[in-house]
């Protein structure tokens, strides 16, 4: 559904061409400056007086809704909000902007908004109520994500925000998490382990410069990167054997055991790795990569209660080996933000691949 309706967008919205700061058009082929990267911020060139209103309360719960799994309330992006009047220099070179219009605003405001649709455009919102969304790259500059956001009125945009959050929340997910494996996969990679754990235990992960092998025993490997933030990611299998796994009661007793068995103090064996019962992990259904899994996002803690985190997780089956994954990122960092080492750890995570998808890819 959602390729559908971006696909139609795409194909019925004709936006305005870029214009320079005095309001010429820019000609093809103009240099554009390398996007203003600030992670997870989005600016949002709105009239101020929508921003305070019920519009601006939408678009805080679409995009900058607090993400499940953490310590301390962080949220998915943040949002800054800048008048279209004010939207020029440094705000147009910034690497992800929202531009949100609709066609009942005829303040100063609102009037500035439409000169970046193109009459037929216009036409065509106010023909069709299901328009709302419209995506370009490399509007303003290079590396750059622009989304426009529109409606006949403030209501039927609140309406589409509330159906496709989630979707309209992904567009810019995807965005960030591209360059934070730009960034993690720019250096020196350790293609000998990621060698080693295809040639030991028949799976491939892409394993960042920084990240060690802790342990690789028959069954389960450990990759750590230690600091300031220790980061960690993990996998385990077992023979797939009941699909209650993918139930929540099944995921925490799959959890509990590996933490039990594999995550232990090796200096204090009585010390081990457990869920956090005070707040549930969030688990939804997912596609990894082509492959039906569980995806739970959840906190974490030592059982003598020195030490937790967050962490993020999958569980799905490699089919060709009848053999049921468990893959888990989690931190490490009292007293720090933690949205940035969790969206790295899933970015690692998603590298994952197994030997019969290897070979097919290959």
């Amino acid at each position: 559904m959602k390729k559908l309706i971006f696909a139609c967008l795409s194909a019925l919205l004709l936006l305005a061409g870029c214009k320079t700061d005095d309001g010429k058009e820019k000609e093809k082929g103009t240099y554009l400056p390398n996007a203003r990267y600030s992670e997870a911020e989005v600016i949002l060139v709105m009239d101020s007086a929508k921003w305070h209103g019920e519009l601006g309360e939408a678009l805080v719960k679409t995009f900058a809704e607090k993400i499940p799994g953490l310590p301390q309330p962080e949220p998915y992006f943040s949002l800054k909000p800048v008048r279209a009047s004010a939207f020029k220099n440094l705000f147009k070179q910034a690497a992800n902007i929202i531009i949100v219009m609709t066609l009942d605003n005829n303040s100063r405001e609102g009037l500035i908004l439409k000169n970046f649709f193109t009459d037929e455009s216009l036409e065509r919102i106010r023909n069709n109520k299901d328009l709302f969304m419209f995506s370009q790259e490399n509007v303003f500059a290079q590396n750059q994500s622009v989304m426009y956001l529109f409606g006949q009125n403030d209501r039927q945009l609140i309406e589409q925000l509330e159906k496709n959050k989630t979707h309209l929340r992904e567009y810019f997910l995807k965005k960030e998490k591209s360059r934070i494996a730009n960034k993690i996969y720019a250096g020196k990679t350790k293609d000998a382990i990621t060698k080693s754990l295809i040639s030991r235990h028949q799976f491939s992960l892409k394993v960042p410069g920084p990240y060690d092998l802790a342990k690789d025993e028959e069954n389960f490997v450990w990759l750590r990167q230690l600091g300031q933030i220790d980061k960690s990611v993990f996998v385990y299998y077992e023979p797939y054997t009941s699909e209650s796994v993918f139930e929540e009661q099944g995921f925490l007793n799959l959890r509990k055991k590996i933490g039990q068995t594999l995550l232990v103090d090796i200096q204090n064996p009585s010390i081990y790795m457990e869920t956090e019962s005070l707040v549930p992990p969030v688990l939804r259904q997912v596609n990894l990569n082509g492959k039906y899994a569980i995806e739970a996002r959840g906190l974490w803690k030592l059982s003598d209660g020195s030490l937790g985190g967050p962490f993020i997780s999958y569980v799905f089956v490699d089919e060709d080996l009848n053999r049921l994954y468990y893959i888990e990122g989690y931190v490490a960092s009292p007293g720090r933000d933690k949205r940035e080492t969790i969206r790295e750890l899933e970015v690692i995570l998603n590298t994952f691949k197994t030997e019969s998808e290897l070979k097919q890819a290959s």
